[in-house]
């Protein structure tokens, strides 16, 4: 058998710093990966199995210097498609800081199956001064040849990749076509039987179920279902994971509510790129229940009365208001019943969890809007307050401030004056090149404007500029 070879003292040119020759002594780190975990029972592909196939071949070169690090880098039931892996991270740092002299691996694939990043990781070790042998391919890198065959080797090693992940996805459309399950923590009410891998009725969490689209049905809000849920001191579902560390059991938020209430699972029914086919799980919910919720949901969909959006594009101080108490993103929501039609803005954080974690009411938009301009157009006639401002903005001193403040006061007044003849979108792009940011505090229920420097200094410049031309 003949081996992939670029170790220190019999490699070609190219390293930057020398290293012992052969008769001193080779650091070498094992790296191991497999795609599994232990607890797969395949042997064969453990980190244990790699070490003792690497440990033997280092073994046969020791008289030329070779010791294995008693360091381990292993990295067990991950992919070789990303670098994000702990210990082969951990293995480049110590190439770089030179730690160690080699890396030898059990296959060159159990590196990396990506071309692109195992050429990134061969140019590290290559910087570094690191050799890289591989303990079971037929051939030798310490000519160009070598090279030539280990790149085309990991080129294949992607090939095999990426077939592989078509025919998984192959075999899961397949699959779900079949009405089956593939894989995935069950909904909530179902659990899995790993006899017939089919999920079957938990029928203690199906009463759970069956509960929540009642609510929904008796009052059509998700904040309502939530906070009752919570109320009867129910939580979602909690389990153990491999780890050992308990999942779950959390309060329901509007959120996880809307993820039952629009799951066609409970009705013994699947989706599958956009169509609904026959599944084999039981059923625990009738198709007329469901039915009437989906028409709930879709009549109170996003951006409808009562619904909370974070849409920075739905509002004239979207993505651009926030709230002080608590330093979270203000949304809008449009209001009902008396107030139908009327846009307000709410704290995320306390209208969307429900949680009373901010003193804010809902506000009026247009009450707030204009108080947002109103602070704007007050910088046009107040002279001392402007310059206060954009020294703030700019961090200058006050003579560049007035001789910039000019400017601005033409470009707002003209701002001022064209203000009701331009359409929402505009308005909107020019209130957000101005502002940076608009504070909001519910206790005081005063406003904070912070300018944007870009902007201010941009508007100033390009009115200048237009002011020239003329």
């Amino acid at each position: 058998m003949r081996e992939t070879s670029t170790v220190p003292g019999c490699r070609g040119e190219g390293h930057r710093r020398s290293r012992p020759s052969a008769s001193r002594v080779v650091r070498c780190a094992i790296y191991t990966r497999s795609s599994v975990g232990p607890e797969s029972g395949l042997r064969h592909f453990t980190a244990d199995a790699q070490r003792e196939v690497v440990g033997a071949f280092i073994a046969r070169h020791s008289q030329e210097g070779w010791v294995a690090l008693a360091e381990r880098y292993d990295d067990a039931g991950l992919t070789g498609c990303t670098m994000g892996r702990p210990a082969l991270n951990r293995l480049l740092a110590d190439a770089l800081w030179g730690a160690l002299d080699c890396v030898v691996v059990y296959r060159v694939d159990r590196v990396s199956r990506s071309f692109l990043d195992f050429g990134r990781i061969l140019g590290t070790l290559t910087e570094s001064g690191v050799g890289f042998v591989s303990a079971t391919e037929p051939f030798d890198t310490r000519d160009t040849t070598g090279h030539l065959m280990l790149n085309m080797l990991e080129a294949f090693a992607q090939f095999e990749r990426e077939t592989l992940a078509e025919r998984i996805r192959d075999k899961v459309n397949a699959m779900r076509r079949k009405g089956k399950h593939v894989g995935g923590t069950p909904p909530l009410g179902y659990r899995l039987d790993r006899e017939t891998r089919r999920i079957v009725p938990d029928e203690g969490e199906a009463g759970l179920v069956r509960e929540i689209f009642e609510l929904y049905l008796g009052r059509p809000s998700m904040i309502h279902v939530a906070e009752e849920l919570n109320r009867r001191g129910w939580r979602t579902r909690s389990w153990t994971g491999r780890d050992g560390r308990r999942y779950g059991g959390v309060p329901f938020s509007p959120g996880r509510v809307w993820v039952v209430l629009s799951d066609i699972t409970y009705t013994g029914q699947v989706r599958h790129r956009g169509r609904v086919v026959p599944g084999e799980q039981e059923a625990i919910l009738p198709e007329e229940t469901f039915n009437s919720v989906a028409e709930l949901l879709a009549r109170h969909r996003q951006g409808r009365r009562g619904y909370l959006s974070l849409d920075p594009d739905g509002a004239l101080l979207g993505g651009i208001l926030w709230c002080r108490s608590c330093q979270a993103f203000m949304g809008h929501f449009h209001g009902g019943g008396r107030r139908r039609g009327c846009l307000y803005y709410a704290c995320a954080k306390d209208r969307v969890r429900r949680r009373a974690l901010c003193p804010p009411a809902p506000i009026r938009a247009d009450a707030v809007e204009q108080d947002v301009l109103n602070g704007l157009w007050g910088l046009v006639a107040d002279r001392e307050r402007r310059c206060a401002v954009l020294q703030g903005v700019l961090c200058s001193g006050t003579e560049e401030a007035a001789a910039l403040g000019e400017g601005v006061q033409n470009a707002l007044s003209a701002l001022q004056r064209r203000w009701d003849q331009t359409d929402p979108a505009e308005r909107q792009s020019m209130l957000r090149a101005l502002l940076a940011r608009v504070e909001y505090d519910g206790g005081t229920e005063a406003l904070s404007l912070r300018l944007s420097r870009r902007g201010i200094t941009s508007l100033a410049c390009q009115r200048e500029s237009e002011r020239d031309a003329r």
